[in-house]
């Protein structure tokens, strides 16, 4: 039990049966909270439930996991301006019938056996349920007396497998996987709640394969891997878009040098992928108007370290290089929904120096430092 300021309330309970003769174990979990923000009409009330249990034998595990909760909450996210905030830092510019309502469910089965004292196989089925409704009061933004009602539900629901040998000096592991993700959006105006403004779903289908391989030869360690995907992306609404299909390889490949126990020095190279978002593709709006043609982001990153540990000394260095193509990145501008607006910029990097410090002087007390300097520029926009 919990209790703090602005009338903020939590509960947790929680229960484990442990290991039974039978092999057999069971966790729960129930959890609730309700709070009345700090800024005014900002509160919110939550709820979940929890459950994990398995059969645990000397070959095969099998496991099931679940969960459902659902949040109720008072908005908070509109702009105040500065000189409001001076008078009253709890101003909020949202009015207090603007909310929204959430409701997540989650399960997932998987089974994990062992081969031979090298090897095992793990496989996995999952399934997520999201629903989720808001409302925002025109009022809100100036622009007048009516009330926007939004509403969104997905599905996500997919397989996958993964293969892994290890043993003194070779480690390989292999995965495939496929998903289905789809969600639709839709928004009414009150008090009309029969005449839709817009109603529109997306779907993205998602395979993808790995191999991940590393290998040790004395002190030295060569490691790989290679992974491939596919992506298809299609939408209907009240407006058409061509289908999106992204087809990705990408390949990584480096060496650890272990001078000692306490020190090792490494170098990688490796290339990656990033499709562009819905919110990306629509300029920030739930409802296609205008499709922006985003191109994959392609970038090749080069990184150079080191790993210190001498006891009372832990020291992690790291220099990097991010080549990019066609990066996605920021125009300083948020879209309807309040997310940022993103775009491709043709040719970019990013570079830099991060260094991680931790001393102990003691054996209570450590001192930490954290360092990064990052060098990055636009170098054409097209």
């Amino acid at each position: 039990l919990g209790t703090g300021s602005w009338n903020t309330h939590r509960l947790n309970i929680s229960n484990s049966t442990g290991l039974s003769k039978k092999k057999f174990a069971l966790f729960s979990n129930v959890s609730a909270y309700t709070t009345d923000g700090y800024k005014y009409h900002s509160g919110g009330n939550g709820a979940s439930f929890f459950v994990s249990g398995g059969h645990y034998g000397s070959t095969d595990i099998l496991k099931v996991v679940g969960f459902v909760g659902v949040t109720n909450n008072q908005m908070a996210w509109l702009a105040v301006s500065d000189s409001t905030i001076k008078i009253d830092r709890r101003t909020n510019a949202n009015t207090d019938g603007d909310v929204d309502r959430f409701m997540q469910s989650f399960v997932q089965l998987q089974h994990m056996r062992t081969i031979t004292k090298y090897s095992k196989i793990t496989s996995t089925l999952f399934y997520n349920r999201l629903d989720g409704i808001w409302d925002l009061s025109l009022e809100s933004v100036g622009a007048g007396p009516d009330k926007l009602n939004f509403k969104l539900g997905s599905n996500f629901g997919g397989a996958m497998t993964n293969y892994n040998y290890t043993n003194d000096k070779l480690r390989v592991n292999v995965g495939v996987s496929a998903n289905q993700y789809d969600r639709t959006h839709s928004s009414i105006i009150y008090p009309d709640t029969k005449t839709p403004l817009y109603k529109n779903t997306g779907r993205k289908d998602e395979m993808s394969g790995f191999i991940k391989v590393g290998y040790d030869i004395g002190k030295l360690t060569l490691f790989g891997d290679i992974q491939g995907r596919m992506i298809n992306f299609s939408y209907k609404g009240d407006t058409t878009m061509p289908i999106q299909i992204w087809t990705f390889f990408n390949p990584k490949a480096g060496l650890v040098y272990s001078k000692s126990s306490t020190i090792n020095y490494y170098f990688s190279v490796g290339q990656a992928h990033r499709e562009p978002t819905r919110t990306n593709m629509f300029m920030g709006n739930d409802n296609l108007t205008v499709f922006v043609p985003i191109k994959p982001e392609e970038v090749v990153d080069y990184e150079l370290g080191t790993n210190i540990d001498k006891g009372k000394l832990q020291l992690q260095g790291n220099l990097y290089y991010m080549d990019f193509k066609n990066e996605i990145t920021l125009l300083g501008a948020l879209g309807s929904n309040g997310l940022p607006l993103m775009a491709n910029v043709s040719k970019s990097f990013r570079s830099g120096l991060e260094i991680d410090i931790n001393y102990h002087i003691t054996k209570v007390i450590s001192l930490t430092n954290n360092t990064n300097y990052s060098y990055n520029r636009i170098i054409d926009n097209g």
